[in-house]
């Protein structure tokens, strides 16, 4: 499956001794671009709503988002996803990784991996595109 997404993000970010925090939610959108079959049909669209974690500091970035997505028919898909690279301002970005956890409706049993590229743009805005491997277990 290959995949956009697009978001707004509304984060909150505190200075902790060297490090800043940034707590928050990302909203937006996915379109399914290309489709192996099972229940990811080409061209459906999916809300999404995850909560993030960014952790920045000398050392790096550590980013932890959890979240779902639900298609048109109300059916959820459980999403986890973390990086370890790329920056939280405009302009950064980066590859990253997201695993599939399961769901309701036609994505119970669905695990899987996906890998993306994002772009943070201004105003608090994220675009992604990426690509899954899934399997029914």
């Amino acid at each position: 499956m290959y995949k956009r997404q697009a978001f707004n993000t509304d984060n909150t970010t505190v200075k902790h001794a060297e490090q800043t925090i940034t707590a928050g939610s990302i909203k937006g959108s996915m379109t399914i671009i290309k489709s192996s079959g099972g229940p990811f049909k080409e061209g459906s669209s999916q809300s999404q709503v995850s909560l993030i974690y960014i952790k920045k500091s000398p050392e790096g970035i550590d980013l932890i988002a959890d979240g779902i997505q639900i298609d048109s028919d109300g059916d959820q898909r459980f999403i986890h996803g973390e990086r370890k690279a790329g920056d939280i301002t405009v302009g950064g970005g980066g590859k990253g990784s997201q695993t599939l956890i399961g769901g309701t409706g036609k994505y119970a049993g669905i695990t899987g991996n996906c890998e993306y590229t994002v772009e943070y743009l201004p105003d608090n805005r994220i675009v992604t595109q990426g690509s899954c491997d899934w399997q029914r277990n």
